[in-house]
């Protein structure tokens, strides 16, 4: 059984980048089936020559092999750009079960992983958290989360695609011996181009950051003046 996980890198805060944690959580699936003899883990992302760095971290924490997307010096590439490269990279991996984020922490649009079953023809679910390899290993237990806090409980034929949710499952920290062994690794680079010719399908017409809220007022004075005050404006909102 082959499992292939996609991947993002998202700034991690500092000025560095991360994996997406949802990803995170995605890739700690895959190697929680492989630790139980369900098979191996091929990582996979997509962007500028900075995001080898997440597929290192993915081999050190226990993938088999990865394989970079390169976008070169373009913009990011677009969600279906990139399920379409994606989808190029699964007709020659050929795996049984292919892993996403549910969301990337950056953007949060959840696309990628449903474009791509799309593009494949594949059986998908969503907000999955728990995912077990069924005896016999043709087919996938998926617990995914429902409206109003419920589970669902379901089985997938293989070849299958699963977005992962973030849980309260614990993820892994790399051995010193399989960072040494990441670090020294071949990362076999692709061109996103190369997967995806032809015009875009998409394309973003304008985007408008959220208007701003004008700033807060804050009371000054003693107590009783504050209360006073606090009251006057509430009247001339209509609160009171």
């Amino acid at each position: 059984m082959k499992i292939l996980v996609a991947i993002k890198e998202v700034p991690d805060g500092e000025g560095g980048f991360r994996i997406n944690e949802a990803d995170a959580h995605a890739l700690e699936t895959a190697l929680c089936l492989k630790d139980a003899g369900c098979g191996r883990v091929v990582a996979v992302t997509a962007g500028p020559e900075r995001a080898v760095a997440i597929l290192t971290r993915a081999l050190a924490l226990g993938a088999d092999r990865a394989v970079f997307l390169s976008a070169g010096g373009a913009p990011p590439p677009s969600g279906l750009v990139l399920a379409r490269a994606l989808a190029g990279i699964v007709r020659e991996e050929a795996p049984d079960l292919i892993l996403c984020g549910v969301a990337s922490g950056d953007n949060g649009s959840g696309r990628v992983g449903p474009m791509l079953a799309a593009l494949l023809d594949f059986p998908w679910t969503g907000c999955v958290t728990d995912l077990r390899l069924c005896p016999g290993g043709r087919s996938v237990r998926a617990v995914r989360e429902v409206e109003g806090g419920k589970r669902l409980a379901f089985t997938m034929d293989l070849p299958a695609l699963a977005t992962i949710q973030t849980s309260a499952r614990t993820l892994r920290y790399p051995t010193l011996s399989r960072m040494l062994a990441a670090n020294k690794a071949e990362i076999p680079r692709l061109d996103i181009a190369s997967l995806c010719p032809g015009e875009p399908l998409e394309e973003i017409l304008s985007a408008d950051p959220p208007a701003r809220r004008p700033a807060g007022e804050m009371l000054s004075g003693a107590a009783p003046e504050k209360a006073e005050r606090l009251a006057a404006i509430l009247r001339e909102r209509g609160f009171l």
